[in-house]
């Protein structure tokens, strides 16, 4: 990936001269160990000071000055990895901050923070045998979400996509058909206006799946002293692209599973990357970075061959997008329902689609990197 830029945000200058000093060397052209290549890397690392800030830092009232780490002890630091541990909040917390104290003493050691902003503790009092092995069970504990899927959510998963990219994707092709029909997005408008109570509209606008509304018409009575004495707004889009999402997530899971592509891999998926043969098969360009030889210019362009079904889901979904607004900048995962200009997708696209995944589903700990396990 491309270099990013990392924000100080309402740091005191202090602690943000602290930062760039950590940050400096998760850099990949800095990284004093070698283990770094990607700038996503070096970009999650850098991040992590917020670690450091929150546990160690702000409780004992410390602000990153020279005169503050100095007074740092190994007793401070085994309570913040202790407050980490207990936080009950996200599990990685506590590794995280381990591995960027024992990084910021390395660093200490060799020579390599500005003045005054080494740490100076007894590492040994730290980076125990006991801590090291509590870090790491903690850390395996917390690894559960890269289980693979037990079979009966496996089951709950592709149930859950083959509703709604077998049964309900037709129905709503069948209203991209009546929309594009009547010309109703050519107006630009999601609300469509009649002077009458339209049954045309209430019944195909109006779709059901096994008891499941897809699309829901609803008429909104605005009054009208002239003609008729009628005036209604028929809403309906809105239903329609939650209903189109959820689809898209349908192809997520399916395309998880067949292909076992990283997050990197699927969130900057476009409709275009999908190529179809002559022959009537479908290839997939993917643009793999963390096997690049160099993951921080252009990664490697791949062509991944997938099932007609998939390819042809992917088509639907397309389709499902042409009308209005909804094709928006082309990405596969994006959200119908969203309006804001994606011009870079990140992850959160991702996560958003397991967390709504898993509240329709009751599975948890829906993770793209499970379905890897999976297959």
């Amino acid at each position: 990936g491309t270099a990013r830029k990392l924000h100080f945000g309402e740091m005191t200058a202090p602690m943000k001269e602290l930062r760039k000093a950590i940050a400096y060397y998760v850099l990949p052209d800095f990284a004093p160990f070698g283990n770094i290549r990607s700038y996503v890397t070096s970009y999650w690392q850098a991040c992590e000071f917020s670690k450091i800030e929150r546990y160690l830092l702000t409780p004992n009232f410390l602000d990153g000055s020279p005169e503050s780490i100095a007074v740092i002890n190994h007793r401070m630091i085994n309570r913040a990895l202790d407050a980490a541990k207990n936080s009950g909040e996200v599990a990685r917390h506590y590794h995280s901050l381990f591995y960027m104290i024992r990084l910021w003493h390395s660093l200490s050691e060799q020579g390599l923070m500005p003045p005054g902003l080494d740490l100076k503790i007894d590492i040994r009092k730290v980076d125990s045998i006991e801590r090291r092995k509590d870090v790491i069970q903690h850390f395996t504990g917390s690894m559960s979400t890269w289980q693979p899927y037990s079979e009966e959510d496996l089951g709950d998963l592709v149930d859950y996509a083959l509703f709604w990219t077998e049964k309900a994707a037709p129905r709503l092709l069948e209203v991209v058909n009546y929309v594009n029909e009547k010309e109703f997005d050519q107006t630009g408008k999601p609300g469509i206006t009649r002077y009458r109570v339209d049954e045309d509209i209430e019944t195909n606008l109006n779709v059901d799946v096994d008891g499941k509304s897809l699309v829901k018409a609803t008429r909104m009575d605005q009054g009208y002293e002239y003609a008729t004495g009628e005036k209604y707004i028929y809403s309906w889009l809105r239903s329609y692209s939650t209903s189109v999402d959820k689809v898209r997530n349908g192809v997520y899971i399916l395309l998880a599973l067949i292909t076992g592509l990283r997050s990197s891999e699927l969130t900057p998926l476009k409709f275009d990357d999908l190529i179809k043969q002559p022959d009537g098969d479908y290839d997939l360009r993917v643009t793999r970075y963390k096997t690049a030889e160099d993951p921080n210019v252009e990664g490697e362009e791949d062509f991944l061959p997938i099932p007609k079904f998939i390819g042809q889901k992917i088509e639907e979904l397309k389709q499902l997008r042409s009308i209005y607004t909804l094709s928006a900048q082309g990405f596969i995962f994006q959200a119908s329902k969203g309006r804001k200009l994606l011009t870079k997708p990140s992850a959160a696209i991702l996560h958003k689609i397991c967390r709504e995944i898993g509240r329709e589903t009751n599975v948890d700990r829906i993770h793209t990197h499970r379905f890897r396990k999976t297959i």
